[in-house]
């Protein structure tokens, strides 16, 4: 896959089978923004710019401290993605994709780099990616409430 039709292809798939509540798609500054009703009621926006080969799921966590337990955490989590140590439904092929965290004023971006033009691995790696950070976070957020 090698492009913005085929990121939305992908989502869209995705979309029909219920993963997401609802998907829009909008043209912003050299890029395709989508938002994407999945959890909550504030969308989760996916920006693709196809000509750095970048997927960014832009401001996904709010409130994260740079030099924090919770973000060295988060690293972490992407890192052993990474690593080749989990089983390839929860692993990401690092040939394929790099992956890192970068922060701007406390908000948390993920952001992918499609290294072989395979927009579709990359998508299916954003959505099971975020999908277990949200069960993450959920888990984290009842563990506090618990104590």
């Amino acid at each position: 896959m090698a492009g913005v039709p085929d990121v939305e292809q992908a989502l869209r798939a995705y979309a029909q089978r219920g993963v997401f509540r609802g998907l829009d798609v909008k043209q912003s500054r050299g890029a395709t923004e989508f938002a994407l009703q999945w959890v909550g009621d504030t969308p989760v926006r996916l920006r693709c710019e196809t000509r750095q080969r970048l997927l960014t799921l832009r401001h996904l966590l709010p409130d994260v401290k740079q030099r924090s337990a919770f973000y060295a955490d988060l690293q972490a989590f992407v890192a052993q993605r990474l690593s080749g140590e989990l089983p390839s439904h929860r692993s990401i092929k690092a040939r394929a994709l790099d992956v890192q965290w970068k922060l701007d004023r406390g908000r948390a971006s993920l952001v992918f780099k499609v290294k072989n033009g395979d927009y579709a691995y990359a998508v299916n790696r954003v959505v099971n990616l975020t999908h277990e950070l949200f069960v993450r976070s959920e888990e984290h957020t009842s563990e506090l409430q618990s104590h």
